[in-house]
């Protein structure tokens, strides 16, 4: 136990060097949370004022940290980890709950749970408009890269879907594959810890989980191929892996192309 005292926590990011963490409480406050003395009693609030804050994107390099809230009118906002100074992003957003930047710093992708389904939108912070990526799903929580090439997301599915989905972002619509069915009750995040491992947060357990064909090591199969696409899902040039739906990358009739250089 690290620290007790807190208003329903929503989300935890600790700094690099693990010696201080940000949290968001669902009262509406934004903490910066001393680990080696961890009770609410020490924790500094930055912000307050907030709506029912929830997925924090840490840029710890850039001094700010990225909140959206759970509300049907609800914002983007970034705070300024120096004195608390909150910048709004973008309004109007619908119940969101998960977020990630990207490493440009110019756009972001939320989740929402609307009033018709749940979503992932696309937002752009010098105009503050949002592009609808994916719908149809199931009260999607948090947000994670696939991995450093931000051409992938990880999302959780909550209620009676209890799954964990991938959203391609180099196709457009983006593609939505469901990597993991059959979860404990109300997933609600998951972290890469590395290619193809994942764990994933539900409400009283945390669990492990190989990501079908990510996985590379002695004791599992060896994928080959070109990037992202199997050797068997490369046919007369083209690539198809929608015959996997469960394989997280997916492509359809899409063509491969391969330059050889003289190390090859």
């Amino acid at each position: 136990m690290l620290g007790t005292g807190y208003t329903e926590p929503e989300d935890i990011a600790a700094t690099a060097s693990e010696t201080s963490a940000y949290v968001t409480e669902r009262s509406g406050n934004f903490l910066r949370v001393p680990l080696g003395s961890a009770n609410r009693a020490s924790a500094t609030v930055l912000a307050s004022g907030l709506t029912a804050p929830q997925q924090i994107y840490l840029d710890e390099a850039n001094g700010y940290a990225y909140v959206v809230e759970f509300t049907s009118v609800g914002r983007l906002v970034r705070i300024r980890l120096a004195d608390g100074t909150i910048t709004p992003l973008a309004t109007n957003l619908n119940n969101a709950v998960g977020l990630v930047v990207t490493a440009d710093r110019q756009h972001a992708y939320v989740s929402e749970q609307t009033e018709k389904g749940g979503r992932i939108v696309k937002i752009t912070f010098s105009t503050g408009t949002k592009q609808v990526v994916a719908t149809e799903l199931t009260q999607p929580f948090f947000l994670t890269w696939a991995d450093a090439s931000e051409e992938r997301l990880f999302v959780t599915e909550r209620g009676t879907a209890k799954r964990l989905a991938a959203i391609d972002l180099t196709q457009t619509p983006a593609v939505v594959s469901r990597v993991e069915t059959g979860l404990p009750n109300n997933p609600s995040s998951t972290a890469v810890i590395a290619p193809g491992k994942l764990l994933i947060c539900c409400d009283a357990e945390i669990g492990e989980l190989n990501v079908a064909g990510l996985v590379i090591s002695s004791a599992a199969p060896l994928f080959m191929g070109i990037g992202k696409v199997p050797f068997d899902r490369i046919v007369g040039g083209f690539a198809d892996t929608t015959v996997d739906p469960t394989y997280p990358y997916q492509f359809n009739n899409c063509a491969i192309r391969w330059h050889a250089t003289a190390a090859d």
